[in-house]
């Protein structure tokens, strides 16, 4: 108990025996009753706005490299406003006999944001009990202080059952709530979904109905349910069942709520499993049908083709490459907005134009033989550095008054593919940064344009450009450290 706490309570106590002494209990007069009943109430505003106070920090020994979200699209997918409000994560079960604590440790040295942890998981060498309801308040604490000092979170709670009764019921949203779970897993078969939803919106905790086989049978399972309860997809599950994902997908459609992903080799029983990407599952139009259905939030589980670290790596690399379409949608739909726009000079204070224009030089120290044009472009996918109108001005400006190169402004990701990027004599990148460069023609542009004696160059967050991209990197010579 908090001091506050201990001392209010501890006065409660001095009033009701002072009271009892003096006016022999019954007797109590009304002002002391009307005292008695203040300190309580202080009691009890003390003891609540204690139980309100943010959790005490913990130092964090996470292994994740800064900015980890530029480079890896299963550490930055979380983020709403860049990507997809997708949390990706890998099961704390991949890691075969390690605890969920040292599962932890695993998904933080893989960039990885989460796990998909579940009641059959140990919870750590100090506490050698399962994940479930049975924990005690300390033994809870144990597995939040863990998430917390890893920086990781657990997307999804996965359990066998949820108990015959309401009370186990009750106890194992509890649970879910405790270590902040946003997603319970739980089997087909799961009865009582009607009290389930009434749990799932109380403790503001979604329920995603396993679908191992034809998706139909899990959707006719949730009808006339609330949006909190929704489907688990197992990908893997589905195509041994003969169902393409992205079919399967416009069954569930918004209802989609966890998937779990695997991929194999062919359709039915007879197929195995694959590294993602390599197999029947088409993965990567299923994430790009699943974006531009606007299906989020969804937590995303990575599975394992094996037991090692090595399978599971491999895996998470290629579902970067899965993602590759998705991500190159998402890209574009920002060009399309206002967000995506070339940011002019028409942003700048007066004064802030008058110092760029006296600071231009006024010739260029080698006389150009021939017209060059130059592409500018200040592609980002956040809200934009504000030095970025400051950088264009001065680009315009330089070639006013020198001539040495036409600038030519333009987020067009079509300019950079070939040929049309042939029209261009060098490409400046202007505070790019992000994973803005998805598109393979894109790449393969770029690439060839300099390989062919095109000019490029950029400053300011360039080495934060296309950190899943290395040879961009070798290209401009340099990347975030």
């Amino acid at each position: 108990m908090a001091l506050a706490d201990e001392t209010a309570f501890c006065c409660i106590g001095m009033i009701s025996s002072v009271g009892l002494r003096l006016f022999g209990g019954d007797r109590m007069n009304k002002s002391m009753r009307a005292f008695a009943v203040l300190i309580a109430m202080v009691a009890v505003v003390t003891s609540s706005a204690a139980q309100q106070q943010p959790p005490p920090q913990v130092a964090s020994i996470s292994q994740r490299p800064t900015g980890s979200s530029l480079g890896t699209i299963r550490a930055g997918a979380a983020d709403n406003t860049i990507w997809f409000g997708w949390r990706v994560a890998i099961p704390a079960s991949a890691f075969r006999q390690l605890t969920l604590s040292d599962a932890l440790a695993k998904a933080d040295l893989m960039s990885v944001a989460g796990v998909e942890a579940s009641s059959r998981d140990t919870v750590s060498a100090e506490v050698p009990k399962k994940l479930d309801y049975r924990l005690h308040t300390g033994e809870r604490n144990a597995v939040s202080y863990r998430l917390r000092e890893l920086n990781e979170q657990v997307f999804a709670y996965h359990v066998d059952t949820l108990g015959s009764d309401a009370a186990t019921r009750r106890k194992v949203f509890e649970l879910a709530a405790a270590i902040r779970a946003p997603i319970l897993v739980v089997p087909a078969d799961t009865s009582a979904l009607e009290e389930v939803d009434r749990l799932a919106e109380e403790f503001g905790i979604n329920v995603a109905l396993e679908s191992r086989t034809d998706p139909r049978a899990a959707m006719r399972a949730i009808e006339g349910r609330s949006k909190r309860v929704g489907i688990g997809a197992d990908l893997g599950g589905w195509m041994q069942a003969g169902v393409k994902p992205v079919d399967g997908l416009g069954v569930v459609k918004e209802r989609l709520l966890l998937v779990n992903v695997t991929d194999r080799s062919a359709l039915g029983p007879g197929g195995r499993d694959v590294p993602l990407g390599s197999g029947a599952g088409a993965l990567a139009g299923f994430f790009l049908a699943a974006f531009r259905a606007g299906v989020r939030p969804l937590a995303i589980t990575v599975q394992s083709t094996g037991g090692t670290d090595a399978d599971m790596q491999k895996n998470l690399d290629a579902f970067e490459r899965v993602m590759w379409p998705a991500m190159a949608d998402r890209v574009r739909q920002v060009i399309g907005s206002p967000a995506g726009q070339i940011r002019g000079p028409d942003r700048l204070k007066p004064e802030e134009r008058r110092q760029i224009e006296a600071a231009v030089p006024r010739q260029a120290i080698v006389t150009p033989k021939k017209p060059r044009r130059m592409l500018v472009t200040d592609l980002q996918m956040y809200s934009g550095h504000t030095t970025i109108p400051h950088g264009n001005l001065l680009l315009e400006l330089m070639a006013k008054y020198t001539g040495a190169f036409e600038p030519v402004f333009s987020n067009d990701l079509n300019l950079l593919k070939y040929p049309k990027i042939k029209e261009f004599d060098a490409v400046y990148l202007n505070n790019v940064c992000g994973m803005v460069h998805n598109d393979p023609d894109v790449r393969d542009g770029i690439l060839r344009f300099v390989r062919e004696g095109g000019g490029i160059g950029g400053h300011h967050a360039v080495t934060f450009a296309n950190n899943n991209w290395p040879e961009f990197a070798e290209m401009m010579g340099g990347w975030a450290g």
